[in-house]
């Protein structure tokens, strides 16, 4: 069973201090970012997938319902995830939805 390390909410999603700090101070192997506007274009998530390419982590971009889904589905998983979601409002619907 896989496990969320940390959840962080922040715009700018993957960046330097998310690749150099975050992700290697909390010894995650995965980055999943939470955003439905990214998941729908693949351009991005392109970007966002091989911004990770030399890191040796596994990155994934889900949509919130996406994500919600794969939980279901794989409970993440053996991976130690930071998740990473842009807005608020898509973090209080995941957490809405785990409520239910």
């Amino acid at each position: 069973m896989g496990q969320v390390v940390l959840v962080r909410i922040d715009d700018r999603l993957i960046h330097g201090q998310v690749m150099t700090k975050w992700s290697k101070g909390m010894n995650t192997n995965a980055l999943f970012v939470v955003d439905d506007a990214t998941a729908k274009d693949p351009f991005m998530k392109d970007i966002y997938i091989m911004s990770t390419a030399n890191s040796g982590m596994t990155i994934k971009v889900f949509s919130t319902d996406e994500v919600v889904e794969y939980w279901n589905k794989t409970n993440f998983e053996n991976y130690r995830a930071l998740l990473l979601i842009k807005t608020i409002a898509a973090a209080k619907e995941i957490i809405l939805y785990f409520q239910m």
